[in-house]
């Protein structure tokens, strides 16, 4: 474990669909913080689907991530996922690949953390994935990202 002091920007953009959350993280000024994590995590608010693998505990649902880190996610979910389970999760991305497909993270990995409506989730392999539909052009394409993300916000 290591130690670390957090210095959070009070004014952090939150117009990003998804990242409404981001400004409102606590500054943690002066504080000593003992982080066990080895990945930063951030507030994204964004759809997951998410399903066991295997045969036992079969559980297929819908919930939203709190946050996420290249190493995980934490998920509010609609049913209770026990700590040890395999799951299958598929999340949403707000970017679209060349502006016009939507894309999903399709993750794998053992739930480490769960009770309640939340689980969080350790990835063991992750890749991104079309949505397999195209949207259509309107004609002007748009290659910055935080246009894209104010198209599908709307």
């Amino acid at each position: 474990m290591t130690e670390s002091t957090y210095v959070m920007a009070n004014n952090m953009p939150s117009s990003i669909a998804g990242l409404e959350g981001w400004d409102q993280m606590e500054a943690s000024l002066g504080k000593t913080i003992i982080e066990r994590r080895t990945k930063a995590r951030y507030p994204v608010k964004l759809t997951v689907r998410y399903r066991t693998i295997g045969r036992s505990n079969s559980v297929n649902g819908v919930g939203q991530t709190l946050n996420m880190s290249s190493g995980g996610l934490l998920v509010s979910a609609e049913h209770e996922i026990a700590a040890g389970l395999r799951l299958e999760v598929n999340v949403e991305w707000p970017l679209l690949l060349n502006g016009t497909v939507p894309l999903q993270l399709v993750a794998n990995g053992k739930v480490v953390r769960g009770g309640g409506s939340e689980f969080a989730i350790a990835f063991a392999q992750y890749q991104f994935r079309t949505m397999g539909k195209v949207l259509k052009a309107s004609g002007v394409f748009d290659s910055d990202p935080l246009d894209q993300l104010a198209k599908r916000a709307v």
